[in-house]
């Protein structure tokens, strides 16, 4: 198929866009560009109790915000990690769709604030994460939770956390998410893929800027270690539903991803947004294509938490 028009028209108004290379920018006129203004939090959602909250961790702390759905008992629990390539993105820019997940999906959303690269690098993300987990199991029923319907979801970089995530929880012995959503995640620090080749220039997120971006998480680590290998041993997994676009440099990693899981015997539905590009849900939330795959993850959710 052919790139979406609409979302072609949004590319052409992006201008240069992810499609600059950041690599050739001295680092901080670089990390300006990757973290522009963050925009204000958008107005609470009748039916909705919003909670911020400020956890300790490891020589830091993260901020998570909670949504918290009017309701008359326990609801499901679903933890939500952000995209922006571990280097940006934010709480701020995940408002509108936490609340939109929380009143859709009828669950209570801790969006996690993890820190970023590349002040701070993998593996802490991933720890930021695993304590912010750790919170929301524990702090439950002060959110009107119930921690035995639990999920995650992840978004781009935040799929990498969500995967990073489970693999130290079942490293821990501890109970795991019960379902996953995974919307276009970027998993593959090798870049080798075709689907690298094939859109190495884009549209949109090209081959260089995610180069980049896996350049500022893990500096000098060690690119096989066990907490990136998306392709390991993924036993104990939960369910998944997993979103990919069309035209985007990560499609084949999520596809693969996904058939690791299938040939795990882990029940999977992968769902193709023909035309689209990596983060087509942030940068044209207003897409049929959008409101569908934020309805598809809805729907997902319902069903696997109910």
């Amino acid at each position: 198929m052919d790139l979406d028009a609409e979302i072609a028209r949004v590319v052409r108004q992006l201008g240069e866009g992810p499609s600059l290379d950041l690599a050739a920018l001295p680092a901080d006129q670089a990390l300006a560009i990757a973290r522009p203004a963050l925009p204000p939090f958008g107005p609470v959602s009748p039916g909705l109790d919003i909670r911020d909250v400020r956890l300790s961790v490891l020589r830091g702390t993260i901020d998570v915000r909670c949504y918290i759905p009017a309701a008359s008992r326990p609801l499901p629990i679903l933890v939500h990690l952000h995209g922006g390539g571990w280097v940006s993105g934010s709480l701020q820019q995940e408002d509108w769709r936490c609340q939109y997940m929380a009143l859709n999906a009828r669950c209570v959303v801790v969006s996690v604030g993890y820190r970023l690269s590349p002040e701070v690098r993998f593996p802490a993300p991933i720890f930021d994460c695993y304590a912010a987990w750790a919170w929301a199991c524990e702090n439950a029923a002060s959110l009107n939770g119930d921690p035995t319907r639990m999920a995650i979801s992840g978004s781009s970089a935040g799929g990498q956390l969500a995967v990073g995530l489970m693999l130290l929880l079942r490293r821990e012995d501890a109970p795991l998410p019960a379902f996953q959503l995974q919307t276009y995640p970027a998993l593959d620090p090798v870049l080798a893929s075709q689907s690298y080749r094939d859109y190495a220039d884009g549209p949109f997120m090209t081959r260089a800027r995610m180069a980049w971006y896996w350049d500022q998480y893990l500096g000098a680590a060690d690119r096989a270690d066990p907490l990136l290998d998306f392709l390991s041993d993924v036993s104990g997994f939960p369910p998944a539903l997993v979103q990919i676009a069309e035209f985007d440099v990560l499609r084949d990693e999520a596809s693969a991803y996904a058939e690791r899981l299938l040939t795990s015997g882990i029940p999977v539905v992968v769902s193709l947004h023909k035309g689209m590009i990596h983060g087509f849900i942030a940068i044209a939330p207003n897409h049929p294509q959008s409101t569908l795959a934020l309805a598809e993850g809805c729907e997902a959710l319902r069903a696997a938490l109910q």
